[in-house]
């Protein structure tokens, strides 16, 4: 494997090395936070960067960008930015005034995210779970609310603890609106999927009770046996990551979104949208989404086309050992089905519009 250096550049001259250069930007490279700290007239960008158009062709003119964000064990936090191109990636960082570029593959990234989330040797179960948004949230408030139970128990030398009600997942859920530490499922998945209110906990409940997850009685919540292993198991320590990913589809803008948390032996894939998809999966499994979220898109075509609205930054650099190396890449799997133009699950084999086969 060929060890890659991490190349900085100045935020300011960055797209005018690029335009410069003749690279020029297109509408994804809009997303970054760079395109109004540079442009045609700073000065001393070409020479700055001659000799590494590649890098500068990367950030100008990227296929699709991924959003990376984790908590690993509830105590570390992990960001940073995978630019894909045409047939290349790059992960990518701002810091301060600079720009901080790595070429890397896609078995690297891949291997990256497996590590990170600890998928080596877990096990798979029979679990799968279709949510709507409502349905995760109230999951998430619930296994947040247990959690903090346990807590508070072991702080105040407590065995046991009053019935959980409905108006104790209304407050986890304004906790998790307010301070937003992801450490915690609620303000992680608010993140992960862009939740936005209103929200009704009361029909997620009803979506809970009728996969025999927990019933509401009255004001009390009761969970059911035979899950209450499960859910135990959910609200223990765990890892969990993120990411978001933005590319053009016949000339939109499109964004998918997918988690992957694991706790004790299992790994879960949870894939957002309208509805959400909650499965258990295997590290060939994740690696196939993986790919599939960081796959290119379409051509965005030129920034002058039409201009995109910045989005927050969410990349930090990422410091990983050896960078790209020679080898083979495998080919990212579809995102949408070509018999419907469906938006694809990550990992899955049929389209669950049309159901036909994905292929690749």
């Amino acid at each position: 494997m060929l060890k890659q250096e991490t190349v900085t550049i100045p935020k300011e001259a960055a797209l005018a090395a690029a335009q410069q250069l003749g690279i020029e930007p297109n509408r994804l490279s809009s997303l970054l936070d760079i395109s109004k700290a540079s442009g045609k007239k700073s000065v001393g960008g070409k020479d700055l960067m001659e000799g590494r158009q590649e890098l500068l062709r990367r950030l100008a003119q990227p296929y699709n960008i991924s959003f990376l964000s984790s908590i690993l064990q509830d105590e570390s936090f992990f960001f940073t930015t995978i630019l894909t191109g045409e047939n290349d990636y790059a992960f990518y960082g701002a810091e301060g005034n600079d720009i901080r570029l790595k070429t890397v593959t896609s078995d690297e990234i891949s291997l990256l995210v497996r590590d990170i989330i600890g998928a080596a040797g877990v096990c798979k179960t029979n679990t799968a779970l279709s949510l709507s948004r409502n349905g995760l949230l109230s999951l998430a408030c619930l296994l947040d609310v247990i959690r903090r139970r346990k807590l508070e128990n072991l702080i105040l030398h407590v065995v046991g603890s009053e019935p959980i009600e409905i108006r104790d997942l209304e407050n986890e859920l304004a906790i998790a609106q307010e301070n937003r530490d992801m450490r915690w499922l609620t303000p992680f998945f608010l993140n992960a999927f862009n939740m936005k209110s209103p929200f009704d906990l009361k029909k997620g409940l009803g979506e809970l009770a009728d996969m025999g997850i927990a019933k509401l009685q009255k004001n009390a919540i009761t969970l059911q046996d035979e899950k209450s292993g499960w859910l135990d198991m959910l609200g223990g320590k765990k890892s969990i990551l993120g990411i978001n990913s933005m590319f053009y589809h016949q000339d939109s803008l499109q964004l998918l979104s997918t988690a992957f948390l694991r706790v004790g032996d299992y790994l879960y894939c949870i894939e957002g949208g309208e509805s959400v998809a909650w499965a258990s999966i295997d590290e060939n499994q994740l690696k196939e989404a993986v790919l599939t979220l960081i796959a290119p898109g379409d051509n965005p075509g030129s920034a002058a086309v039409k201009a995109e609205p910045a989005v927050a930054d969410l990349s930090e650099t990422v410091n990983i050992g050896n960078g790209a190396g020679d080898e083979t890449a495998a080919k990212p799997a579809p995102k949408f089905c070509k018999y419907c133009g469906t938006a694809l699950t990550p990992g899955g084999k049929f389209c669950r519009s049309c159901g036909k086969p994905v292929g690749k």
